[in-house]
């Protein structure tokens, strides 16, 4: 072999490095067959070239609103062996743009695509011997609940904007009531002080006024005046959390 300059060599060693990514990724596409359905990882530092091993562990999940795996489906494979994809909808058909599971940038390349492996959920599907697969099973369930969430919430909410409104409420209230700020801190009525509000604007300087007392979740004792609850988030019941959607 010729001798080489170092600017040669290093031109070398870079794109025999390209190379051996390029061909392990076609390699691992190659594995997927036409109806597979996959999730996506895409690479955090787009601008670091990196090493096959270091790939997997820089990357993270392509996610959809609900904070869920996005799927795709192979729709196409060519004479090659190389899968073709689209992402599915909340309905789990696919569409959008066609997207080929390798792509090089071929005027430098920079390994910043995405990467794609089969959905558990599928792999688990065919190991139950289910008849039928549906990738969006999970995402109804989250769904369904978020939206139980927002129901719920909303039925406990107090209408603290309107002054009729907080009297009527007011009304309601005896000691050892329960008034949640959220999902985690509440007050408790330990002392009853007054049973209606003044709704005239002109008299809003007795909004300061105390209503009645409370114990807070840290055991903290104080007053709550119009001016303290008017404007803010209460409710009822104990809020519900939408940190529920990350036990599915």
């Amino acid at each position: 072999m010729s001798k080489l300059k170092y600017e040669e060599t290093h031109f070398i060693e870079r794109m025999e490095k390209d190379f051996e990514f390029m061909l392990k990724r076609i390699e691992d596409m190659r594995r997927f067959q036409l109806g597979d359905y996959l999730i996506g990882f895409r690479k955090r530092d787009p601008e670091y070239n990196a090493t096959i091993s270091e790939y997997e562990h820089m990357s993270e999940p392509i996610l959809n609103s609900y904070g869920l795996p996005t799927k795709f489906k192979v729709v196409a494979v060519d004479k090659n062996g190389i899968p073709y994809i689209k992402e599915l909808n909340k309905k789990g058909i696919p569409f959008g743009r066609l997207i080929v599971t390798v792509d090089f940038n071929t005027d430098e390349f920079d390994g910043a695509q995405d990467i794609y492996k089969v959905d558990p959920d599928y792999t688990d599907s065919i190991i139950l011997g289910e008849s039928e697969f549906d990738p969006t099973k999970t995402q109804k369930i989250k769904s369904n609940l978020h939206k139980d969430i927002t129901k719920h919430n909303k039925s406990h909410k107090i209408n603290t904007h309107d002054l009729k409104e907080i009297d009527t409420f007011l009304s309601t209230l005896t000691v050892n009531t329960v008034i949640w700020k959220s999902n985690t801190k509440s007050w408790t009525i330990t002392k009853m002080m007054r049973h209606s509000v003044p709704k005239d604007v002109s008299q809003r300087h007795k909004w300061e006024t105390p209503l009645f007392e409370v114990q807070d979740s840290k055991g903290s004792i104080f007053e709550i005046s119009v001016n303290d609850i008017r404007y803010k988030a209460l409710y009822k019941e104990r809020p519900r959390t939408y940190k529920e959607l990350n036990n599915i």
